[in-house]
């Protein structure tokens, strides 16, 4: 099929439509030329129409409202380090552990999984 007959069966037909001409292509983009916006609003912000308050709220700096309900937090008292603690597993031991536990339940799920598709390939092909 040539040129012609594929613009013609898309509507084409023999160009553009010379009453519609295509407008001239702006000299600035959108995002360079930007709307001046009305000073003190800005876009999504709700405006307030309300009276506001000029009188100060009174708040003690550097107390928050805790300290002033409970009072000043307690000194801490330093962590004694008792016996025994060196019979306790270390952490490297604890992470060791985990990876053989890992390692060995991800085999596991592996070989469950072989063993699902033999039995279904067992029941859809009678092998």
């Amino acid at each position: 099929m040539s040129n012609r007959g594929i613009s013609a069966l898309f509507g084409g037909g023999a160009g553009l439509d010379p009453k519609r001409p295509i407008a001239p292509a702006p000299e600035t983009t959108p995002w360079d030329a930007q709307v001046s916006g009305i000073r003190g609003v800005a876009q999504g912000i709700p405006v307030s129409y309300g009276a506001r308050a000029h009188a100060e709220a009174g708040a003690i700096v550097g107390i928050d409202e805790v300290q002033r309900k409970l009072g000043v937090a307690p000194q801490g008292n330093p962590v004694v380090v008792r016996e025994g603690r060196e019979r306790l597993p270390s952490l490297h031991h604890i992470d060791h552990r985990r990876r053989v536990a890992t390692l060995a339940i991800y085999g596991g799920v592996t070989v469950a999984c072989l063993i699902g598709l033999w039995g279904v390939a067992t029941i859809a092909f009678g092998w």
